[in-house]
């Protein structure tokens, strides 16, 4: 079973039990070390993703914008159609 298939409240409770076990083992000058470790790792991989997250947003916006440049100019181009062959209809 992967990690990631764990439901929130059981990885939750994993989590906070593996803390609890792990700091019966050590004094609190070690917990502090470890605990400020853990932290630091956490922080690291959340801001790693924030990052990746938004370049993945601004690459979806900006094909995004493409997108409507050329539907814009798909339309333009429809509306030239569409002056012209008013202008035969009328001449």
């Amino acid at each position: 079973m992967s990690i990631f298939k764990i439901p929130p409240d059981d990885f939750a409770l994993i989590a906070a039990l593996l803390g609890v076990v792990i700091s019966n083992k050590l004094d609190v000058n070690e917990q502090n070390a470890i605990g400020n470790f853990f932290e630091l790792i956490g922080q690291t991989i959340l801001t790693v993703s924030a990052q990746e997250q938004l370049q993945q947003a601004l690459i979806a916006k900006q094909k995004q914008n493409e997108q409507l440049k050329m539907q814009i100019e798909i339309l333009e181009k429809q509306m030239e159609l569409l002056k012209s062959q008013m202008d035969d209809e009328h001449c």
